[in-house]
């Protein structure tokens, strides 16, 4: 659960949660996101914190026996 205050640093309107068998990592470009400008983009939603919370829930349902599948579209084939 991120909190109303954590939110409101991120960028959002409100308090969210994640829900981490749906999280995947995506390059910031045009051929994902075309509405971006070729000026800098404005990233509110990095948090290392919550990356991490992340990652050890998802060993926490590796480990309960749920099968996991890695997708990160920010790396090169």
């Amino acid at each position: 659960m991120v909190d109303e205050t954590r939110a409101f640093a991120l960028g959002q309107n409100k308090a969210f949660i994640v829900d981490v068998s749906r999280i995947a990592r995506l390059p910031t470009t045009k051929d994902y996101f075309p509405d971006l400008l070729d000026v800098g983009v404005p990233n509110f939603g990095q948090d290392p914190a919550m990356a991490n919370k992340a990652a050890v829930r998802i060993r926490e349902l590796i480990g309960d026996g749920f099968q996991v599948t890695p997708v990160d579209l920010t790396s090169k084939p």
